[in-house]
């Protein structure tokens, strides 16, 4: 499968198209197709070492995503292969007080993000997206001031327009993912 990996933190300039194996969930996991992403200024200051918390070399950047479930793993039962699905933000957070461990779970600084064509989290990391919104606009607005990827072809990412939302400037590309 197709993953993007930040090689080097600096500028978008580190981040990389990588060829790796696809996973395969495993009990109480979901196996997703990744359909869009937003990168958000959250990411883009992981990247140039503005944010609160350090992200190590390598990782799979981004936090929000919309997805096709491709298949589920033993124990799923409330989410059935071809559904739509988000990301959540805090994929161990589910009310109270948060876990000591949410700077590691956290995706694309405490654990691979999104980038990738596919991607296996738990089962609780995801909610049904609407079917009212396409994969790309629910990442458009969930991103707010976002850095848009809807997949398509090519070697490097294109951008294709940039446009104003009312909170700041979006900038809308293609990545080579599928």
């Amino acid at each position: 499968m197709r993953v993007y990996r930040f090689d080097k933190f600096g500028s978008l300039d580190g981040l990389t198209l990588h060829d790796e194996q696809q996973p395969e969930p495993q009990r109480g996991e979901i196996l997703l197709k990744v359909h869009a992403v937003s990168l958000n200024y959250r990411d883009i200051a992981i990247v140039t070492g503005k944010y609160v918390s350090a992200a190590q070399v390598g990782l799979v950047p981004t936090s929000d995503a919309a997805a096709e479930i491709v298949s589920v793993g033993q124990g799923v039962q409330d989410l059935k292969p071809g559904e739509r699905v988000i990301s959540t933000f805090h994929p161990r957070w589910f009310g109270g007080r948060m876990p000591e461990t949410v700077d590691k779970d956290v995706y694309g600084s405490g654990s691979d993000g999104w980038l990738c064509q596919y991607k296996v989290v738990s089962q609780e990391a995801v909610v049904r997206l609407p079917d009212s919104l396409s994969y790309e606009l629910h990442d458009s607005v969930c991103g707010g001031n976002s850095l848009e990827c809807a997949y398509g072809s090519g070697a490097h990412p294109q951008r294709t327009n940039s446009s104003y939302n009312g909170h700041g400037r979006s900038l809308y590309f293609r990545a080579p993912i599928s």
